[in-house]
């Protein structure tokens, strides 16, 4: 869950000054182009992959217009009445509330999340997977109360607008809401406490796993170290991570609500009504202490609070274990091969790990001669994204488990794979399966699984097989056990041929094992003692067998042992029972999920540190050192800040029978711009001007930009328009724009058309994009003769585009995949008066010791390299002024079918080079400096890190060169290179709470001196 505001990325520049004021208009020009571009791709960024082919309807209840797939009536229903309660809950504290918010549920994800935004217009974008166990917003009561509820608070919290705020609202629209500048700490922090008051049962600061981070911080004397600066950071790769603003905040704000509840509507309403970023005031005025010092009392009070509740619980002796020594942050699902080698131990362990840039590694460790796990030998079996499980196969020659991918365009599903040991061999089990938690039975025959459904989650089991050549296979899918209403299941275990232990979370957030018979369906509640999750069946010798479990019933989350009744033999349904349980553990933090070695005596599992959730190993001697372990007794603790209020009682929301009536969803109100953004910035002899809008629904179907941007020095208006229509499996986009352009002391104006289709290519994956289009530009040149040369070019034109790039964690650089694009334009006769071809090629990688560990193993961790090139051909092209022209700093993007003007070309200032047949190829070599994540307080500014780069660019070219030394234009042939080299260093920051900013400082040099008469000359570029 997380507030959204609809960002964009784009580039603006300083660099130094040419003898000349050379092609200087052309940057802005750009600048204000890709402003208004962005703001029509950006507005429907969120939503862009939802299905052009859903029939939306909506329900409008009072204060909300909630918009779904027709295909969701049900749960359109329950969201109107949560939406209704929220309103009710909320607004009485904060005070100020828009006529309408716009709700969309989104089922095209099977990740638990939801975004809002005020701009521009109240917007709550809900995807309604039930959270998975073990996510930090895993403890809830009803889920789809608190999901709306943290969701609405942040739109209560965008919208005042108190003093000349309200004034400039009125002349500006929608865009001014002071409150969207706040740090993102209270932002999120606040919907936490909200989310988690105003639960009857749930909410995370009601979670023991939740607060357990804290405590385990406070062990390690790192708690501190997160001061008022980077607890609104979500991008620091360090464990919490990007539940910083929502644990740190929420404590901040759980403090100052428990003091007094009506300072959240005060100080929504201060900061309405004050200069952004300027937030202590406020607050000093109410409780005479700043932010941060506010945050220090938090500390201190959750200092004290962890400290007596590590000596009660450890009054008898704690069983921690020893850490194995994997070298992730987050590990978690450890599982034992079922095979034994000669002296019973099991071989291998399995284990899900987390790393600072992968959400998931699935890895193998075997045990060494001496009994131990050898994890400098740890094997990369798979790298799902956001998986949950695994589990062996009965004889240890493969795993089974879940992870989130595509399935067809338009949707993001839970799977199952399989990895295959012998064979090193990954393969897809499911397509659209919305499988996750999987568990295999003793006989291999079967596979159990949570299958999700619009907003439930069910029990389900397949039939595994495998070809004749050797394939695995699924069955369809038996649906076993299906639960009420927000009900939801979890992590499925084999304790028998046709037994099943299950974990059911209810609404009022009671959560405990219960046992199903796949042949009946009948399901029971199984008495373990409190509460229960993450089971897991454990065989010993002689046919014994046992359950292990998780719970939190003392307020800590444990592992505990217990024995199946009549445990010689299998029990069967009507006699399975849990006796003798027993605790394994006694931490302070979390141990959450393990397996246990019967040969060994010893347990495997997951226990939360203060840097993450690591692989530990308890052995008997360990655990006879423990009293409470011995007499099965562990302290209770209360949460780790108890909330003093009474348990909240939702408003009971009732409509007329005709109220939650569907109606077709109309788009075009939401077209209807509600805002325009100005925009000014210095140019060498005057000044760029712009003012911009955009409007869209809030699903991407239709979004439309414009803007109105001048020239001081030419005077002359430019118009720039777009509509983008994704009502089909093509993405039809239409741009017109009108632009001046100051070119050494000419005036250049053109006029131009497109319409253009975007698509995904049949047969080829997602990474691939292609597009087609038809485009018009009318060009008009002085001449030095007197009169205009008028230039028509109109034409088609296709594109293909492959695009594989991420970068994640402490990258510094992308360190693997590419991409490569391939446009052909042909100007047409009948069309204009420029007849030519145009084709454009540029292809990029990265490589690293993660792209080729076998030949590049030898660079240090975080470096990597690029290569990149490109060709651009037009010999048809007889007007030189009117060829693509080079630019200093790499401001083009990789777009299909681009029929920009402009390539890269650093060391020489822009335009120096008019190319009517290109070549040119780049190479850098990135290299990480320090990490440093520090701020300044509550000032709006965070340095993350630094990083450096060393470059060659070179280029050939047939067209002209700018000769500084004759102030003309020269001729060139494709063989005379021109280079340059450079050196940068890069500062990543954080800027107004929100804003991420690259600051780059180099030297660049150019070594052809009639081109680049300053020779290296300092850079510096700014880029967000």
């Amino acid at each position: 869950m997380s507030a959204a505001v609809i960002h964009g990325c784009f580039t603006s520049m300083i660099s130094r000054c040419s003898k000349k004021g050379h092609m200087t208009g052309q940057i802005k020009t750009i600048f204000a182009s890709a402003i208004a571009t962005l703001l029509i791709l950006g507005f429907s960024l969120a939503s862009y992959a939802t299905s052009p082919h859903i029939t939306w309807h909506k329900i409008e209840t009072e204060h909300f217009e909630i918009v779904y797939d027709s295909r969701h009536y049900r749960l359109a229903k329950d969201f109107a009445r949560h939406a209704e309660t929220a309103w009710r809950t909320l607004v009485p504290v904060l005070r100020t509330w828009p006529d309408k918010t716009v709700v969309v549920i989104d089922d095209s994800g099977d990740q638990a999340n939801g975004m809002a935004t005020g701009f521009p217009y109240p917007q709550i974008h809900l995807y309604p997977a039930p959270p998975a166990p073990g996510e930090t917003i895993g403890d809830t009561g009803p889920w789809g109360l608190e999901l709306m509820t943290h969701e609405y608070t942040h739109v209560l919290n965008f919208q005042p607008a108190h003093g000349l705020f309200h004034t400039l609202r009125n002349v500006f629209g929608t865009i001014v809401r002071p409150n969207l500048l706040l740090p993102r700490w209270y932002l999120e922090g606040l919907a936490v406490e909200m989310e988690t008051r105003f639960s009857p049962s749930g909410g995370r600061l009601r979670s023991p796993d939740f607060t357990a981070i804290p405590r385990a911080m406070v062990q390690e004397n790192i708690l501190r170290r997160e001061d008022v600066a980077r607890i609104g950071e979500t991008g620091i790769p360090d464990w919490p991570g990007g539940a910083r603003p929502y644990l740190l905040g929420g404590l901040v704000w759980q403090k100052l609500a428990r003091e007094n509840l009506s300072i959240v509507g005060d100080l929504n309403d201060a900061y309405a009504r004050r200069l952004p970023f300027f937030i202590d005031g406020p607050l000093e005025d109410r409780t005479g202490k700043s932010w941060q010092g506010y945050l220090e009392s938090v500390y201190s009070e959750v200092e004290k609070r962890s400290a007596e509740q590590i000596e009660e619980i450890c009054e008898n002796g704690c069983v921690e274990g020893t850490k194995l020594g994997e070298k992730s942050f987050f590990t978690r699902s450890p599982v034992l091969s079922r095979t034994f080698t000669e002296n019973g131990a099991a071989k291998s362990l399995a284990f899900i790990a987390r790393e600072h840039n992968n959400d998931s590694v699935v890895q193998i460790v075997d045990r060494t001669e001496t009994g131990n796990f050898d994890f400098s030998k740890v094997v990369r079996a798979a790298e799902p994204t956001s998986s949950n499980r695994l589990t062996w196969l009965p004889d240890a020659s493969a795993l089974i488990y879940d992870g989130i991918d595509d399935f067809g365009r338009f949707e993001t599903r839970s799977e199952l794979w399989m990895y295959d040991r012998p064979s090193k061999k990954v393969t897809r089990l499911s397509r659209g399966l919305r499988g996750r938690e999987p568990d295999v039975n003793l006989e291999g025959k079967k596979v159990a699984f949570v299958q999700l459904t619009t907003g439930r989650s069910q029990i389900s089991v397949a039939e595994f097989s495998r070809r004749s050549d050797g394939t695995p296979t699924l069955s369809a899918a038996k649906v076993l056990y299906v639960p009420v209403g927000e009900t939801r299941v979890s992590w499925p275990t084999f304790v028998g041929q046709d037994l099943l232990l299950f974990v059911e979370r209810t609404a009022d957030g009671k959560e405990g094992l219960k046992l199903l018979d796949v042949a009946s369906g009948r399901a029971r509640s199984i008495e373990t003692g409190g509460s229960a999750t993450f089971p897991r069946l454990i065989l010993e010798p002689k046919g014994r067998r046992r359950i292990l479990f998780a719970s939190n019933r003392t307020g800590i989350t444990n592992l505990y042992i217990a024995d199946i009744a009549n445990r010689a033999t299998e029990a069967g349904y009507e006699d399975f029972t849990l006796t003798n349980s027993m605790p394994l553990t006694n931490s302070i933090s979390r141990a959450w999920v393990g397996d246990f070695d019967v040969k060994t005596d010893s347990l495997i599992y997951s226990r939360l540190d203060g840097d993450g959730s690591r692989l530990r190993v308890s052995t008997a001697a360990d655990r006879a050192l423990n009293q409470s372990l011995q007499d099965g007794k562990l302290a209770k603790v209360p949460l780790l800040i108890e909330r003093p209020e009474p348990k909240h009682q939702p408003v009971e929301v009732t409509f007329a029978p005709d109220q939650l009536d569907a109606h077709d969803f109309n788009v075009w109100p939401h077209l209807v711009p509600r805002y325009w953004m100005p925009y000014a910035a210095y140019i060498p002899g005057g000044a760029f001007l712009s003012a911009s809008t955009s409007a869209g629904d809030p699903m991407g179907r239709h979004s439309l930009a414009a803007s109105l941007s001048m020239d001081t020095r030419v005077g002359k208006p430019n118009f720039f328009a777009a509509y983008s229509n994704y009502t089909t499996d093509v993405r039809y986009t239409v741009i017109a724009d009108d632009y001046w352009q100051r070119l050494s002391g000419l005036d250049r104006r053109a006029t131009t058309g497109d319409l253009s289709g975007s698509f995904f290519v049949n047969g080829l994956s997602n990474k691939w994009r292609g597009e087609a289009g038809l485009s018009h530009e009318r060009t008009e040149l002085p001449l030095s003769t007197g009169g205009t040369d008028i230039r028509i070019k109109s034409g088609p034109r296709v594109g293909l585009l492959w695009q594989n790039v991420s970068q994640r964690g402490y990258e510094v650089s992308p360190e693997k995949g590419g991409y490569f694009r391939v446009a052909h334009a042909r100007y047409l006769a009948e069309l204009g008066n420029l007849v030519y071809d145009k084709t454009d090629l540029s292809a990029a990688t990265y490589l690293s010791r993660i792209s080729n560990p076998k030949f590049l193993g030898w660079l240090p961790e975080r470096h990597a390299m690029n290569f990149s090139g490109g060709v651009s051909w037009l010999p048809g092209l007889d007007r030189l002024l009117l060829a693509p022209s080079s630019v200093s700093l790499p401001i083009e993007t990789v777009a299909l079918g681009s029929s920009t003007t402009s390539f890269v070309m650093r060391g020489y200032p822009s335009g120096s080079f008019l190319a009517r047949k290109l070549l040119r190829s780049s190479f850098e070599y990135r290299l990480p400096l320090s990490n440093s994540y520090r701020g300044f307080g509550t000032k709006p500014a965070l340095i993350r890190r630094w990083h450096a780069a060393v470059f060659t660019d070179f280029v050939t070219f047939e067209g002209a060169f700018y000769d500084f030394s004759a102030n003309t234009y020269r001729r060139t042939e494709l063989g005379n290179m021109f280079a340059a080299v450079g050196a940068e260093a890069r500062l990543d920051s954080t800027l107004f709470y929100h804003l991420p900013v690259q600051f780059i400082f180099g030297v660049h040099f150019g070594f052809d001196k009639r081109v680049n008469p300053n020779g290296a000359y300092p850079v510096i570029s700014v880029a967000l």
